[in-house]
């Protein structure tokens, strides 16, 4: 009887300790060796003895600045990791990686029980993220390096209960991106696709010789950043804006290390990677605190959010020598009291003591991104009373994306915002940008809002891709100057908007006269035809099983029916919508009764559609009819617009100025005064003469 027992008992212990490689695959097959040297060790991770050894030492000498930090949070750190609440936030991923960071440095016996404890919690619980959201791109990569860091100190029992759960979450996130389209599968330039992706990568290697699917999880991690390191800009900006180009670069920079140490790949010769720490100091307040420390524009707040950057200044700092990088890494942890709050473990680790420091009076007053097309220029650096204006007029991809693409590689969260500016004097803002706002309208920009209508891409929650490629969005800078007396800049956002509008010249010059004057100049010819009409979601009349929800119209099938109340002529109706499962719905345009178009979806690249029905005879009470029978699976119906370049329309201009609400306004015979706190803006109106001040 004891050896019918023994046996099963061997086999079970044989087969979980089994090697399973699985071959290269689909992996590149250097790329494959590489990580084939890592068979059956761990950690593998960022922190492998090695790295380990090295950091135990810098913890007491030129990193200890930085650890002292990361001690003043372990306490809150420990705190909640308690208890998991019945939602699990991105947090909760992190702080897997938080706690095993560590024990893996100091080796406390306390530590590892509490950092095993968090571990197996997560790992048992019925749902990570039930949306497939952020949340699960972080909980892969938190349990990944958790499951790396903990593992020589865990049983088999607990290495099987990790991996089982990494290994089916890594699998229903490769699914996603693979077979069910995920929308953010091929949004090279979008912070969603990073995270997802990054974290896959790292449940991928860690896993690695135990799970056989590793290798194909890796190939699509590879071949998806190799997109994004090619595709992004150039310049060192980002799309989205400042915040969430940090959090783009966050797990950017986080593959590029696993890469580079597991991989064999190097990507740190990268033009967007070497040029993003200029986007960061040029976009720097004069003066700065923890909360408001950035110019920005697009859905970001006057910071970084909660990603970092200094972890990521430090990490491109070492590698590419550059000691603005350093120097501004230094300064961004240190306007916080205390702790390292989102830098976390990943600053120390990637912090390197021999990169010097600039001086920022060795940097030029003036910058422009010459692919996002920004400019940021002051009167001075190092006088916190200095005056920053920051210009933003640029296509909305980026002068070469917007160009040559063919599709939206993420830019939802960038604005309808050509020709607008900001001004930040004496320690306070003076002329906004909006900053985060769900409803993207260039009437919420320092901008031009002609005929009553804003720019390409606007009326909708995220910023409308599909509209501003059909009709070519493209308002450049075409000139900039840098002077010791003054600096000049002179943009061209006339392809910001609607052809349709005859807005066939809009020249806005910006000539700053050190330290404190600023005069904006539009040069405008509008014709006087040319008609478009907007009706966003929120707008339509719906029959049927549509209904509005988050901005969209969504549901089974149904109408949606436009007030149109224009002028009598032939117009184009253009119907922006979202659809991500090609060949599923059935679409038509009605016109008092008769169907001007009839399409049905099937673009397998991009889920952002534009669907155009040209010269079409409106009444001034046509009913004009968008028909869904059905709807796409999972579609929304954006916005339709009706337009018209012959139809006759006046020639209207807004002139829009924003400031902080709490700004004081007073009105004198020659000039509006703007005062908010000690601050003032004196704004003189000097023409057309025929205008009225609101």
């Amino acid at each position: 009887m004891r050896s019918l027992l023994i046996i099963p008992l061997l086999c079970l212990a044989l087969f979980s300790g089994c090697h399973q490689d699985g071959g290269p695959g689909p992996l590149d097959i250097g790329v494959y060796r590489s990580l084939k040297k890592t068979d059956r060790i761990h950690p593998r991770l960022l922190l492998t003895d090695r790295v380990v050894e090295k950091l135990s030492r810098d913890i007491e000498g030129s990193h200890k600045w930085l650890w002292e930090r990361f001690l003043e949070d372990l306490p809150g750190k420990l705190a909640s990791a308690g208890e998991l609440p019945e939602e699990l936030g991105r947090g909760h991923g992190n702080l897997a990686a938080d706690l095993a960071f560590a024990w893996r440095v100091t080796g406390r016996d306390s530590l590892f029980q509490q950092a095993s404890d968090y571990l197996f919690g997560l790992c048992r619980r019925e749902e990570w993220d039930p949306e497939q959201a952020l949340v699960h791109g972080h909980m892969l990569m938190g349990i990944a390096l958790a499951y790396d860091w903990l593992y020589p100190a865990m049983t088999r029992a607990q290495r099987s209960l990790v991996a089982v759960r990494l290994g089916e979450e890594a699998q229903e996130q490769y699914r996603m991106i693979v077979e069910r389209r995920a929308w953010y599968r091929n949004q090279y330039l979008q912070n969603h696709s990073h995270v997802h992706l990054g974290g896959l990568a790292y449940a991928a290697v860690a896993l690695y010789g135990e799970d056989p699917r590793a290798q194909q999880w890796l190939a699509v991690c590879v071949e998806f950043f190799d997109q994004v390191l090619r595709l992004s800009l150039a310049d060192g900006t980002s799309i989205e804006g400042l915040s969430y180009g940090n959090y783009a670069l966050e797990f950017v920079l986080r593959y590029t290390e696993l890469a580079r140490s597991v991989l064999g790949l190097d990507y740190y010769d990268n033009p967007w990677i070497k040029n993003y720490p200029q986007y960061l100091v040029h976009s720097l307040l004069p003066s700065t605190r923890e909360s408001e420390w950035a110019m920005t524009f697009g859905d970001n707040p006057r910071h970084g959010n909660s990603h970092g950057p200094e972890p990521q200044l430090f990490l491109i700092a070492s590698h590419c020598k550059d000691p603005g990088a350093q120097w501004l890494g230094k300064k961004l942890i240190n306007l916080r009291p205390a702790g390292l709050a989102s830098a976390s473990w990943w600053s120390i680790l990637w912090y390197d003591p021999e990169i010097g420091e600039a001086r920022p009076s060795s940097f030029p007053t003036l910058k422009h991104f010459t692919d996002l097309d920004q400019v940021m220029m002051r009167s001075a650096w190092e006088d916190t009373a200095a005056v920053l204006v920051g210009i933003k007029c640029g296509p909305f991809m980026g002068r070469a994306r917007s160009r040559d693409t063919e599709y939206d590689l993420g830019c939802a969260h960038g604005h309808p915002d050509a020709g607008s500016f900001q001004v930040y004097a004496y320690g306070r803002f003076l002329a906004v940008d909006p900053m985060y706002t769900h409803f993207k309208k260039a009437a919420n920009h320092n901008t031009l809002v002609v005929k009553n209508q804003g720019q390409l891409g606007e009326d909708e929650p995220w910023f409308a891709a599909a509209e501003a490629l059909y009709f070519k969005h493209y308002p450049v800078i075409v000139e900039t100057r840098c002077t010791n007396e003054f600096d000049y800049v002179l943009t061209d956002l006339a392809g910001a908007y609607h052809p349709a509008l005859g807005l066939k010249r809009a020249m806005r010059h910006f000539l700053f006269i050190k330290p404190d004057i600023l005069l904006v100049a539009d040069e405008l010819t509008l014709d006087g035809r040319g008609v478009l009409l907007s009706y966003p979601a929120d707008s339509l009349r719906l029959e049927g099983a549509l209904k509005f929800e988050s901005g969209y119209v969504v549901g089974t099938r149904g109408l949606a029916e436009v007030p149109f109340e224009g002028p009598a002529g032939v117009y184009d109706i253009a119907v922006s919508y979202i659809d991500n499962a090609p060949r599923t719905g059935s679409y038509a345009l009605l016109v008092d009764g008769d169907t001007v178009r009839a399409w049905q979806d099937t673009v397998e690249i991009t889920d952002t559609h534009l669907e155009v029905a040209q010269e079409v005879q409106l009444a001034d009470t046509s009913r004009i009819l968008f028909c869904a029978e059905p709807m796409g699976e999972g579609a929304q119906l954006v916005k339709i617009s009706v337009y018209s370049s012959q139809v006759r329309a006046g020639r209207d201009v807004q002139w829009l100025l924003h400031c902080e609400p709490e700004a004081e306004f007073k009105r004198y015979f020659t000039r509006i005064e703007a005062t908010s706190g000690s601050a003032c803006l004196d704004i003189y109106p000097l023409a057309p003469p025929q205008r009225n001040h609101q």
